[in-house]
């Protein structure tokens, strides 16, 4: 009995994830980045030392089941520091962190030679879907090189049809989509046992019920038989408590 019990909620849980992820690669599919000015921050994180690509231009865009996070290098601030700007960076994206790290390995790797093309930091984008919570994210995350364009990058996911045609030269961010494969925790678990409780409401509920309706009639959970001095039902073979052992 256990162990059927343990089979039913791992199997439920199981669905559960699979409806997550389904769910996450739908908001990809079917969410826009809403440009409601209410739904969309803008701003801009200096870094200290006297480099040339010494800000990054920030933005970031909330919408139903998704959010994306955008940062541009800048070689001067275009937009106010976001010292002042609460929330732009939620707690999944990991950012601000590596964008410091990219502005100082593009410090350290200054060529001797001025006419050598420098290491410069590309666009980098942290992208989430998922409902009720955030639950699957991916990062468009270009390894630094010299001004030359650079190839599409996303790291933890697989890449899906851009929503507009990308220009000859260069892509646009914002129109760049891809199907998550990294679980985002806690939305991942918060959401697998969400939808998997309303699995089991759905589909396990009334056999439960019906189980236990059977049981305080005396009757074999499987097969609705009276349960006699058996150890068995001597309709269908299924273990059952003889009638005489259930007051003890």
């Amino acid at each position: 009995m256990k162990r059927r019990v343990l089979k039913m909620i791992g199997l439920f849980l199981l669905l559960g994830a699979v409806i997550n992820i389904a769910v996450a690669w739908w908001c990809v599919w079917w969410v826009p980045m809403d440009s409601n000015p209410a739904n969309f921050t803008s701003a801009s994180r200096s870094f200290p030392q006297p480099v040339v690509y010494s800000h990054w231009s920030v933005q970031c865009w909330n919408s139903f089941g998704a959010a994306r996070l955008i940062a541009s290098p800048r070689r001067k601030a275009d937009q106010p520091d976001d010292a002042t700007v609460v929330g732009l960076y939620p707690w999944w994206s990991g950012w601000p962190a590596p964008l410091d790290q990219l502005v100082i390995e593009a410090a350290r790797n200054v060529p001797a030679d001025p006419a050598t093309p420098r290491i410069v930091p590309h666009s980098q984008m942290i992208d989430a879907r998922g409902w009720p919570m955030l639950s699957m994210v991916s990062r468009w995350n270009p390894k630094p090189t010299t001004m030359t364009p650079s190839g599409p990058t996303w790291s933890g996911a697989i890449r899906i049809q851009s929503q507009e045609p990308d220009p000859p030269r260069g892509v646009i961010l914002n129109h760049q989509r891809a199907l998550p494969l990294r679980p985002l925790l806690p939305g991942f678990a918060v959401n697998t046992l969400l939808y998997a409780a309303v699995l089991w409401v759905v589909f396990g509920g009334p056999f439960a019920l019906r189980r236990m309706i059977r049981h305080r009639r005396g009757q074999c959970e499987g097969c609705a038989y009276p349960i006699g001095t058996s150890e068995v039902c001597t309709e269908c073979g299924a273990a059952v408590t003889p009638a005489a052992n259930k007051g003890a």
